[in-house]
């Protein structure tokens, strides 16, 4: 492990949160993607796990406005998982 950075490369996608621990709040998509001023395919790509990246700014954004922590947005894959799952 020593040597490698924390870049994205060689990652396939964020997996997506759990619905059961991180409700919506009765938000849409859409008034997520406002409310954090993303654009919603973008939203839409995190949330298909097909985001290579998030910006802090952003998932600290999501957060706030889905009053969770980033844990209950963002889940580890390894990548065996990742790779059975594509």
């Amino acid at each position: 492990m020593a040597g490698r950075g924390v870049g994205t490369r060689g990652m396939r996608g964020i997996p997506p949160a759990d619905p059961r621990r991180v409700p919506m709040a009765g938000l849409t998509l859409s008034e997520l993607a406002e409310r954090v001023d993303i654009t919603l395919p973008n939203l839409s790509i995190l949330k298909t796990n097909k985001a290579r990246a998030i910006r802090f700014s952003t998932l600290d954004a999501i957060c706030r406005e889905l009053q969770c922590q980033p844990g209950d947005v963002l889940v580890r894959q390894d990548s065996d998982a990742r790779k059975r799952s594509a």
